[in-house]
């Protein structure tokens, strides 16, 4: 008999699901090509955008399961928190921004995953002040990456 699947195996493979799209979306891709010209936003630069978010969330999800809240320190706006990560990472390799990238993708799975089922449907505090399930949160990064996904797709020549 089947093990009955869980939120969680759900979220693991939309969160796959999701990375692979993303994957054969930019696989052989220029990572300095503009996607956004009205800030000139790179393909790096939405990858590290994407990273920066996500860490953010697996740092969360983290101090959820450690019985406390996390808040990103000093935040004051999406846009905000994005032209800081813009400047932080802007310079960056595009090959060690994608290694960070699969690796902070590794840790949210990793954070989720360690969350007992019993606290599984809590309310977590997110990075950016505001109460959501783990469900919620996480399919907030999958809805992210589809986001920019389809922006980086119109852009392919």
């Amino acid at each position: 008999m089947a093990a009955a699947i869980t939120p969680k195996d759900d979220l693991r493979r939309m969160l796959d699901d999701s990375r692979e799209k993303m994957r054969l979306a930019i696989s052989g891709m220029d990572g300095n090509k503009v996607i956004y010209v009205e800030s000139g936003w790179r393909l790096k630069d939405i990858i590290a955008h994407l990273m920066a978010w996500e860490l953010e969330v697996a740092t969360s999800i983290r101090a959820y399961n450690d019985g406390k809240a996390y808040t990103i320190p000093d935040f004051s706006s999406d846009d905000d928190y994005n032209d800081l990560i813009f400047q932080r990472y802007h310079e960056a390799p595009y090959a060690q921004t994608q290694a960070d990238w699969d690796a902070v993708r590794a840790g949210l799975i990793s954070a989720m995953w360690a969350i007992p089922a019993a606290r599984f449907d809590g309310q977590i505090m997110c990075p950016w002040e505001l109460y959501s399930d783990i469900d919620g949160i996480v399919r907030d990064m999958v809805n992210h990456e589809a986001e920019h996904l389809k922006d980086i797709l119109n852009k392919v020549d």
